[in-house]
């Protein structure tokens, strides 16, 4: 995620940049919007395949199904719920039934964004820059802020701060409880993707290829930088642990940095002009491509440890289930991926053991 710094020589290029990074960003945003929220719940996975499906994580048979729901609609879970945007519309269902429990309208675009969860309220990002607080229950406003000229990203919840970003170079921090502006920090550059959480640092990611990182100072209403670092191309997602933060760009590269410095660990490019979702496996760093190629890395070196191709397309994450690896694919099947994917068993000859299940998909 390093080094080189992307110069754009004018507007009209860096519109026409901005545009097909924007196209890519809101698919990629699937990612991060149902892949790890459904890997939280213990009981059902839910996923687009190629309409919502949500499934008993034990046995793999289908729960329910919306066909009105397809990507790039986003969700989120808890334990009991299932919250989606759908053009203008939210809705929130009954996790293991697929009963409606409300559905309000925004009157703007809710549905490249996926809904952000904390504790009982919803907060929903709207195309035209503003950012509503919802009863999670109910669906009933509690306020609703405008930020942005264009779209604003799903924020950031630390305790009773809200932060978020926006299409206008901004970065605020807001009052949970009111909505009330307690600062606001003017970048370089558009940020390409809503913010990262990374321990207690925010990162933001610009057009230009820049990472910056904050972190909120002991008063709690401020933002105080702490390092920024250079990548070859803007990074569009990450992951990250307690240990490690991986970024990946649009070129297919993905950066490995020290989260509390932002030195450059290593990089590896593991994709060419694909999309792709990476989660982590013990030591290692799975990564998959929507045309099915799988590559496996090393996360303390990122040394290449298995890569395979698969017949298939994918939509979303690999979802870890304890030692299990589950890929679902745009037919509705479901691919176990078991022992020959433990790190301790790969050698640089190693195949996967994968266990394929055809579910047949019910209407």
């Amino acid at each position: 995620m390093r080094t080189m710094k992307i110069i754009l020589a004018s507007r009209s290029a860096y519109a026409v940049f901005a545009s097909y990074a924007c196209t890519l960003l809101l698919t990629l945003l699937t990612v991060q919007a149902t892949a790890s929220p459904a890997a939280d719940t213990s009981a059902v996975n839910c996923s687009f395949s190629p309409h919502l499906s949500c499934v008993d994580a034990r046995d793999g048979k289908m729960l329910w199904q919306n066909a009105h729901y397809s990507d790039p609609d986003k969700f989120s879970l808890n334990q009991t719920q299932l919250y989606i945007s759908h053009s203008t519309t939210s809705s929130s269902y009954a996790l293991k039934t697929g009963t409606q429990i409300w559905q309000v309208s925004s009157g703007s675009s809710v549905h490249y964004f996926y809904p952000v969860l904390a504790d009982d309220t919803i907060y929903l990002a709207r195309s035209d820059g503003f950012l509503e607080k919802r009863r999670a229950d109910s669906g009933a406003l509690i306020w609703s802020q405008k930020l942005a000229e264009g779209w604003v990203y799903p924020p950031i919840i630390q305790k009773n701060r809200i932060i978020t970003g926006g299409q206008d170079r901004i970065i605020w921090v807001l009052d949970r409880q009111t909505g009330q502006t307690l600062e606001r920090i003017t970048l370089d550059q558009e940020l390409v993707a809503p913010l990262f959480e990374v321990n207690d640092l925010i990162i933001g990611s610009t057009f230009d290829g820049r990472l910056s990182a904050f972190k909120v100072d002991i008063a709690g209403d401020r933002l105080k930088p702490v390092w920024k670092a250079h990548l070859d191309a803007p990074a569009f997602t990450y992951l990250s642990n307690a240990r490690y933060f991986v970024a990946a760009d649009m070129g297919g590269t993905l950066h490995s940095l020290d989260p509390e410095t932002g030195q450059l660990r290593w990089q590896q490019t593991v994709h060419q002009n694909a999309l792709f979702w990476n989660t982590f496996y013990r030591q290692s760093l799975i990564s998959l491509t929507d045309s099915g190629s799988l590559t496996i890395l090393d996360i303390e070196s990122g040394v290449l440890q298995n890569k395979l191709q698969f017949d298939r397309h994918y939509i979303q994450a690999p979802i870890i289930q304890g030692d299990s690896v589950t890929l679902y694919d745009t037919t509705g099947a479901i691919q176990h991926l078991t022992p020959g994917i433990l790190p301790d068993d790969l050698g640089q000859n190693s195949l996967f053991h994968s266990h394929l299940q055809q579910h047949n998909e019910e209407s």
